[in-house]
């Protein structure tokens, strides 16, 4: 319910400081909403080029990655992108995963990061409810479309107990 954020300047402070203590040479931030308020992410990235400058690896949403992010991305030394897809089927993101964004905003996601010349990888469910081996053909022609596309990190759908998606797969009869 609540929602704690580090300020810029914050981050900032304790990535230079740890890069003192520990000499790394790349990072990866491992937070799914890194790039949700646009400005103040180029505003971190800006001071990370300035502060800390070691290679950068970055988790995002495919509704939060214009071609300006990745241009910032790409300019403070991001050489690779994190990105949730999960399924190419508009239907089964919807409905089975929550997840409503459209074809075209996970595909523009794509194109941003093709324009700006940044490496990027997608994340895919195999296994999800009322997946069809068409929308994954689909999904097959969509990705290999894609310029700078480094892998597809492909995971097998995990039905955890308590959840809305066990009781989805339920009411479908698959388990």
């Amino acid at each position: 319910k609540i929602l704690r954020e580090k300020t810029t300047e914050q981050a900032i402070d304790e990535l230079v400081t740890m890069k003192k203590r520990y000499n790394y040479k790349q990072i990866m931030l491992q937070n799914n909403t890194f790039s949700v308020h646009e400005d103040e992410t180029i505003r971190f990235l800006k001071l990370y080029k300035e502060k800390v400058g070691a290679r950068l690896r970055v988790m995002t949403h495919p509704t939060k990655m214009s071609y300006r992010l990745a241009k910032a991305l790409k300019d403070a030394g991001c050489f690779r992108v994190q990105i949730g897809v999960q399924s190419m089927d508009p239907e089964v993101r919807k409905k089975i995963i929550k997840r409503p964004e459209t074809n075209e905003q996970v595909i523009a996601a794509f194109e941003a990061c093709d324009k700006a010349g940044l490496g990027y990888s997608i994340d895919h469910i195999l296994g999800l409810p009322n997946e069809t081996e068409e929308s994954l053909q689909y999904a097959l022609r969509v990705y290999s479309k894609c310029k700078k596309l480094v892998r597809v990190t492909v995971f097998w759908l995990s039905f955890f107990p308590g959840t809305e998606l066990v009781d989805i797969a339920k009411d479908m009869g698959i388990i």
